[in-house]
C-alpha cells in the first residue's frame, strides 16, 4: 500500500472511531449507568409513592433512573445543604397554598426540581420563578406580566397559578402522576404519548430522557429533603425567625421608594422579597386591581419589635428562617 493509500485509509480509520465513541459516550447520557458504584441503594420491595400513588420499583430499569438521581442529589452536598435552607423557608409558605387549592403537599417538590427553590430562576427558555412558567402561560393562569411587574417571580401568586394547572390535569388525566408529568412535558405532548403506548400510566410511557425521569427526580428530591439523616446531611445551624408583613395594595403607588421608606427597609430588601416588581411604581387597572407586598423583619434567635405596627389589612406569618 502507498504512503498516500495508507494516511487516507488511517484517517477514515480515525474518523469512524471518534463517531463511534462519541455516540457511545452520548448513548451513556440515556441509559442507566453501571449502578455498582453507588453509594446508596433502595430495596426493591421498598414502599415509596407520590401524592399518595404508588411507585413500581419492583421494575429494575425505574429503580436504577431513581438512584442514579438519589445518589446525583446526595452526594452533592453543598448544592444539597443550599437547597435545604431555601425549603426551610420558602415550604412553610407554598405548603398551605397547595393546601388551600386541594393539590397534594408533594407537588412542592416540583418547584425543587424546576428552580431549586430560587425565586428569581430564568431558563434560556424565557420561563421564569419558582414554577418555571413561560410568559404566554403565566398569562392564561392569570398572572400580570407587564413593563412594572412579573408575577411568575411572585412566589405566591405564580403557586396559585401553577395550582389551576394541575388540577386541570389532574381532572383530565385522572392521576396526580400524569398530572406532574404534564407538568414537565406538556398536557397535549402527554395525551399523544398515552395514545401511541395505549396506556395511560406515566409509568408505562416510552418518553424523552428529561420527561421519562421528570417524576424519579422529583422523588429523589423528597426523599433527601425528608429523610437527610439517611444519607449524611444532618446540619446545626443557628436558627432564624422571620415575621412578613403582608401588605395588600388596592391603590396605584407612583413612586415605591417613598411608599416604603415608612416601613424602613430598602429597596433591595423590597426587591429581594418581592423579585416580581421591576419598575418603582405599581399601577393599579381594572384587569390589576391589587398587588400584596411581603415586608420581612429578621432578628437572630427571637423576633423584635416591629418599628412600624402592621395596619388592619395587613397580616403577619411566622415562619423559620436562614438567610436568602
Amino acid at each position: 500500500m502507498s504512503s498516500q493509500k495508507y494516511k487516507i485509509v488511517f484517517a477514515i480509520a480515525t474518523v469512524v472511531v471518534l463517531y463511534v465513541g462519541l455516540n457511545l459516550f452520548h448513548l451513556g447520557d440515556y441509559l442507566p449507568s453501571n449502578q455498582d458504584h453507588l453509594k446508596y441503594h433502595i430495596d426493591a420491595l421498598e414502599r415509596f409513592s407520590f401524592a399518595g400513588e404508588p411507585i413500581p420499583f419492583n421494575l429494575k430499569s425505574k429503580r436504577k433512573i431513581f438512584e442514579a438521581e438519589l445518589n446525583k442529589i446526595a452526594l452533592n452536598s453543598t448544592e444539597t445543604a443550599l437547597l435545604r435552607r431555601h425549603a426551610e423557608i420558602w415550604f412553610p409558605i407554598l405548603e398551605p397554598i397547595l393546601a388551600q387549592n386541594n393539590i397534594p403537599l408533594d407537588f412542592k417538590y416540583i418547584a425543587v426540581v424546576e428552580s431549586g427553590l430560587s425565586k428569581k430562576a430564568m431558563s434560556p427558555r424565557g420561563a421564569a420563578g419558582f414554577w418555571q412558567l413561560i410568559a404566554s402561560t403565566g398569562q392564561e393562569l392569570g398572572l400580570s406580566i407587564n413593563a412594572e411587574v412579573d408575577e411568575r417571580f411572585n412566589p405566591v401568586k405564580s403557586t396559585h397559578a401553577a395550582c389551576k394547572h394541575f388540577q386541570t390535569s389532574k381532572t383530565y388525566f385522572g392521576s396526580w402522576t400524569n398530572a406532574a408529568a404534564a407538568y414537565n412535558m406538556g398536557m397535549a405532548a402527554l395525551i399523544k404519548a398515552c395514545k401511541k403506548h395505549k396506556s395511560n400510566s406515566y409509568h408505562d410511557l416510552k418518553l424523552s430522557r428529561e420527561s421519562s425521569q421528570y417524576l424519579y427526580k422529583i422523588l429523589a428530591y423528597k426523599e433527601i429533603l425528608e429523610h437527610p439523616q439517611k444519607y449524611g446531611l444532618q446540619m446545626h445551624r443557628k436558627r432564624y425567625s422571620m415575621r412578613i408583613s403582608k401588605i395588600s395594595i388596592h391603590k396605584s403607588i407612583p413612586n415605591l421608594q417613598a411608599f416604603i421608606a415608612k416601613y424602613h427597609i430598602s429597596s433591595k430588601t423590597l426587591r429581594t422579597y418581592n423579585p416580581w416588581i421591576k419598575q418603582n411604581s405599581l399601577t393599579i387597572t381594572k384587569d390589576v386591581r391589587s398587588f400584596e407586598l411581603l415586608i420581612p423583619r429578621v432578628t437572630i434567635g427571637q423576633v423584635v419589635k416591629a418599628k412600624v405596627t402592621p395596619k388592619p389589612e395587613q397580616t403577619v406569618v411566622k415562619v423559620d428562617f436562614e438567610g436568602m
